[in-house]
């Protein structure tokens, strides 16, 4: 786009005094260029919200807002332990070190996303963070992934935290004061002339993170805005984990009726519309293979070995198995089964709901990683076995 826009301009320079006619068709020209290239980038999403998902994501929204009204937000980079003694004296007497950069709220989501819903996003180092109805948006220069509210953990507490000389927001409470140089009785250092008062404030972080390894946390001025935020997002995970269906103890045997196709036949309001998938064969008919305890060290285990994952979980070969594996990109490799993660075999999630729009094992909950396990075992996919389910073991391996 920038190089038809230098060479509109250079033609038209040349081409003087009919540059000006270039330019004035050049305009339009370059109006419609901007226009398809912005929308060849664009996702167009709609929401239908209603009910209790409208009450819950309003929450979200109006915990935005007033995250918006926070004097001071904040997100933290990284932190670091300060050794007892010198280390601790010339630094105010802190125990940690904390790098964080200014964050801002937004209300308008990522360029790429159109929408006919407000989006509530955090934004900091250009990395952002937007909370849709049905799962959390994170986005780094154009780059895009998402995180389900139901593999989210929040975490909430309070920190004291030493401020710059003047720092003190309106909506914090200032706890003491301190100086830039303290001895070890934690008084003033005599020995520097330039030794300011710094104030300590009383803040409100929220810990964002996932087993997988995201990690976010946020430092809040007004502890009152900070737990309406909170409150939104555990609201969102509850929510969202008790939505999906809970499967049967026991899978029921397989219908005999004959199969009709799906636009012919029309459901009866007393067979139920979905049933979880049973087991397609009985342990007696199973061939088994000598299973390999599943090692640190990530590996391909071959066709001719079987995978023992622990608590009675065998699972044919065919795959990723172990711990460390990088995907190009440089996060956790999708397919890689992580021996170290629950799987609960007994009460598997026929749903599928666990998996988001780029799943990945690590991500998965322990029932989820307990459905996959089910399809990996021999045999033929039962006829319910959904499709959304059967993506992350059959393309990944």
């Amino acid at each position: 786009m920038r190089w038809i826009v230098i060479a509109v301009v250079l033609l038209g320079l040349i081409t003087m005094p009919f540059g000006l006619l270039i330019w004035l068709l050049g305009i339009p020209v370059i109006w419609w260029v901007v226009q398809r290239d912005r929308a060849r980038r664009s996702v167009v999403i709609f929401y239908d919200v209603n009910d209790e998902h409208a009450r819950q994501f309003q929450a979200l929204v109006d915990a935005g807002n007033s995250l918006g009204q926070s004097q001071k937000l904040w997100r933290i980079n990284e932190a670091g332990a300060l050794r007892a003694g010198y280390q601790q004296k010339v630094n105010a007497g802190a125990t940690s070190l904390v790098g964080r950069s200014v964050a801002g709220v937004t209300h308008n989501g990522p360029r790429e996303l159109v929408t006919n819903i407000a989006v509530p996003g955090v934004t900091a180092d250009g990395t952002s963070m937007y909370f849709l109805p049905d799962r959390v948006l994170l986005g780094r220069k154009g780059a895009f992934t998402d995180i389900p509210y139901a593999s989210l953990r929040i975490q909430e507490r309070l920190t004291n935290f030493i401020e710059s000389p003047g720092v003190t927001p309106s909506d914090a409470v200032q706890v003491g004061s301190t100086w830039q140089y303290v001895n070890k009785k934690g008084a003033p250092d005599r020995r520097f002339k330039n030794n300011p008062v710094l104030p300590i404030m009383k803040y409100t972080e929220l810990e964002l993170d996932t087993v997988a390894g995201f990690r976010w946390i946020f430092q809040v001025s007004s502890a009152q805005d900070a737990s309406l935020l909170a409150k939104g997002l555990h609201s969102a995970a509850a929510f969202k984990g008790s939505a999906i269906p809970a499967p049967a103890s026991s899978p029921p045997p397989i219908s005999q009726k004959p199969v009709v196709p799906s636009s012919l036949a029309a459901p009866s309001p007393a067979e139920p519309l979905l049933v979880p998938v049973p087991e397609v064969q009985s342990p007696v008919a199973e061939q088994t293979l000598p299973a390999v305890a599943v090692k640190r060290k990530p590996r391909w285990y071959g066709v001719n070995e079987s995978l023992d994952l622990g608590h009675g979980v065998r699972i044919p070969g065919m795959v990723y198995a172990g711990q460390g594996l990088t995907s190009p990109r440089g996060s956790v490799e999708p397919s890689l089964i992580d021996p170290t993660l629950g799987v609960d075999h007994r009460n598997p999630d026929w749903s599928g709901q666990c998996l988001g729009y780029w799943p990945s094992y690590a991500d998965i909950t322990p029932e989820g990683a307990g459905r996959l396990c089910c399809l990996a075992r021999p045999g033929p996919p039962g006829p319910g076995d959904a499709d959304r389910l059967c993506f992350p073991f059959h393309v990944w391996a």
